[in-house]
């Protein structure tokens, strides 16, 4: 798009078709100034869009001049701005990851939407995630102390430290009976700590070890 900025009005030239123009004109308005964009459709039809957004406007026009040289009708309710065309490809995208197509993840959305009274889809979705980890792949908590242990000694960390952190673990571990890590909850965690009966600053120690 090429824009002739000397004067009004103002002349918009399509940046490959340049005998492919629009016009933005200017004029005062309650003491503002307002712009008006006009062009011809492909029938001919001449169309104006008043706005006092100037940047706005020119944006419009680039769309339209695009629509135009493309063979589409840009006034037309049912066509899309250039603007609405990439976000449409950016959205197609997305869905891809997934497999997932527009029309149905947009129905299930907003039959979703309606269900949930709002826009609450993730936070329902976070809810059944947390009452349905025990269905998960179940790990043993022993596995992932090991796991733990292991990445710990891979980032240097001491023999002391790692010495310290596997007997703590292992009294979290024992105390749990080896529980699945689904299937511990804060309770469970709260009951380890208060049987040690142990100091402020050792009960802290465990604690952070644990949690």
């Amino acid at each position: 798009m090429r824009v002739e900025k000397a004067a009004f009005p103002r002349t918009i030239s399509h940046e490959k078709i340049r005998t492919l123009t629009v016009k933005i004109y200017r004029a005062a308005n309650d003491g503002k100034d307002e712009y008006t964009l006009i062009y011809y459709n492909g029938n001919g039809e001449r169309k104006r869009i008043a706005s006092r957004d100037l940047a706005a406007l020119e944006a419009r026009a680039g769309e339209i001049l695009d629509d135009l040289a493309g063979g589409r009708k840009p006034d037309e309710a049912e066509a899309l701005s250039a603007h609405e065309r990439q976000e449409y490809a950016q959205m197609r995208a997305i869905l891809a990851e997934v497999g997932a197509l527009p029309l149905t993840v947009a129905r299930q959305h907003v039959e979703a939407m309606k269900m949930l009274g709002g826009d609450l889809v993730l936070e329902a979705v976070r809810f059944y995630v947390r009452r349905n980890m025990h269905k998960a792949q179940p790990i043993a908590l022993d596995k992932v102390k090991e796991e733990l242990i292991t990445a710990k000694r891979a980032r240097g960390k001491s023999e002391l430290y790692l010495s310290d952190l596997e007997y703590r673990l292992g009294r979290f571990c024992g105390a749990l009976k080896n529980m699945n890590v689904a299937d511990v909850q804060q309770k469970d965690i709260q009951a380890f700590l208060d049987g040690l009966g142990l100091s402020g600053r050792s009960y802290n120690n465990f604690r952070r070890s644990s949690i």
